[in-house]
């Protein structure tokens, strides 16, 4: 199964209602100050200990800014979640590709 999801495809799965469930593994400081909208923030250093938060029968999208791709926090929690279980992807580009493309974004301000 392919790991990366490109973010106009899951724009347009979450458009159409599709329920997957969208983890910002990034810092909270992070998260404040943009994020997927609807998405939920559980740091990756966090993800081992908040696993039973996340329902393992829904889809599972993860990203971080992805910086460094095939080392990125939302690479290395795609991995964890999906030895775990759980049918996760995580968004190709991160979050820094999601607003390149200029996608919405929700802030805590």
């Amino acid at each position: 199964m392919e790991s990366l999801i490109k973010p106009n495809s899951l724009f347009d799965k979450l458009k159409e209602g599709q329920s997957s469930k969208v983890i910002d593994v990034r810092s909270p400081e992070e998260f404040e100050q943009g994020h997927i909208p609807g998405a939920q923030n559980i740091p990756i250093d966090q993800l081992s200990d908040r696993i039973s938060e996340i329902p393992i029968e829904q889809p599972i999208i993860t990203y971080c800014n992805m910086n460094h791709p095939g080392h990125s926090r939302g690479e290395k929690a795609q991995q964890l979640l999906s030895e775990k279980g759980f049918k996760v992807k995580a968004i190709d580009g991160g979050f820094n590709e999601w607003n390149r493309l200029k996608l919405p974004i929700e802030t805590e301000k």
